[in-house]
């Protein structure tokens, strides 16, 4: 191994460090604060839930990445494939539903209560979030089986005869696969994180345009604050997802050779996403930021 893998190596070994340790914190922090209100505030039972699944993506991709790095010759093991597969499908689906969970929450949140049918939803709006949480797990867990089933019948495939690297030929044959089912299951996520961000858009600039021609003091102002970091956290995890299913589609399609710069590159971003989901997190809610800058100023 030569200085310049050694060096990327300790790059990524930091980022998975620095970003478990900020991810427990936001998980700790936002639990702190949830029991002390005593009845937990909407938004912190989404962003609990949506760590919980970053840090779990970050810890499955990390073992994909020693196995394949340190012990190819694991990846023989039917029931690792299977778990591996399983639970990375079911991380990373789970983290971007329930980031179009939020974009929904902040949606509503923005959302005038004229008609009848969205005043009823925001007047139930913990609720409504906590029936979509549940949803956005089941349907992970599904997409998860549904990869670790195409795992089972490629491997029920394989003959005990071929090479290593005829196995690892198929492996990735399998991965691209799997890589496409990803993208077609996760493309409903994907359109309500668009859609909820250009409504909440332009919702925001009629909101912004009344204010202005009513003459609406500071709260009116501070509001809309508020709801323009909303919509930047929006824009922010839109671009932060399709940054990262790039990634990992040059990844899994092998369009950059094995250990080459672009190989490291698409790594060194796929293990950042533990510190840069966070901090978008955090972006978001002003209340959280002030009581976190607060407390760290104490």
């Amino acid at each position: 191994m030569d200085s310049k893998t050694e060096t990327l190596l300790v790059i990524i070994l930091l980022e998975v460090i620095v970003g478990f340790l900020f991810s427990f914190f936001i998980i700790i922090f936002l639990s702190v604060i949830g029991f002390q209100k005593k009845n937990m505030m909407t938004y912190v039972k989404i962003l609990i839930p949506l760590n919980v699944s970053n840090i779990s993506f970050t810890f499955f991709l990390a073992s994909n990445f020693i196995i394949g790095f340190l012990w190819p010759e694991l990846l023989t093991k039917t029931y690792l494939i299977h778990t591996l597969s399983y639970m990375t499908m079911y991380s990373i689906t789970s983290s971007l539903w329930l980031s179009a969970v939020l974009c929904v929450f902040y949606f509503m949140k923005i959302v005038p209560s004229q008609p009848r049918v969205l005043t009823t939803l925001k007047r139930r709006i913990d609720a409504v979030v906590l029936w979509l949480i549940i949803m956005a797990e089941v349907v992970s867990l599904g997409e998860g089986f549904l990869s670790m089933l195409i795992s089972n019948i490629s491997t029920n495939q394989r003959n005990s005869s071929i090479t290593m690297s005829e196995f690892i030929d198929k492996i990735n044959a399998q991965s691209v696969n799997v890589f496409l089912i990803v993208l077609l299951l996760n493309f409903l996520p994907f359109l309500v994180i668009i859609m909820t961000t250009i409504g909440s858009a332009g919702l925001l600039s009629l909101y912004n345009h009344q204010i202005q021609k009513n003459m609406t003091t500071t709260s009116g102002n501070t509001r809309v604050r508020d709801y323009g970091a909303a919509i930047q956290t929006m824009i922010g995890l839109l671009v932060f997802y399709v940054l990262l299913l790039l990634c990992m589609s040059l990844s899994m399609l092998n369009v950059f050779s094995y250990l080459d710069i672009g190989y490291w590159l698409c790594v060194i971003f796929l293990f950042s996403n533990t510190t840069i989901l966070p901090a978008l997190l955090i972006y978001g809610n002003p209340g959280l930021k002030e009581a976190i800058k607060q407390m760290i100023t104490r």
